[in-house]
């Protein structure tokens, strides 16, 4: 081991890890399913709604930043693509922004609700 993986390692002198408990990339956001409604919310620390822009084209939604990158120390990026695994009415979105947690509220189509099959 090089002294530079002894400054880079994550375990202090008292042989803990001083990141666990850091969140990882796949606990920045959630999805779930409220009221037939497609709920997705993601963090989104020091951006306001003028900073975002959201899409939804071909089940896929689109989160694109269009905030300059600056040196602020606690820039997080948010642009990511999420494949949608229920069809949405794309035209009844919307979208909210409270306190740093972008919540994307989608109502599921119709035709992408459970129907109940009944026999002949």
């Amino acid at each position: 081991m090089n002294s530079l993986d002894n400054f880079i390692k994550t375990s202090n002198i008292y042989g803990y890890d001083l990141f666990n408990n850091v969140q990882s990339a796949s606990n920045t956001y959630k999805t779930y399913i409220e009221e037939n409604n497609l709920v997705f919310k993601c963090l989104a620390p020091s951006y306001e709604k003028k900073d975002l822009d959201i899409t939804i084209e071909n089940k896929t939604l689109e989160i694109k930043s269009l905030k300059e990158k600056s040196n602020d120390d606690f820039y997080f990026d948010v642009n990511n693509k999420f494949k949608l695994y229920k069809e949405v009415d794309n035209k009844k979105t919307y979208a909210s922004l409270d306190k740093g947690i972008l919540t994307i509220t989608m109502p599921i189509k119709k035709s992408s609700q459970k129907t109940i099959v009944n026999f002949i």
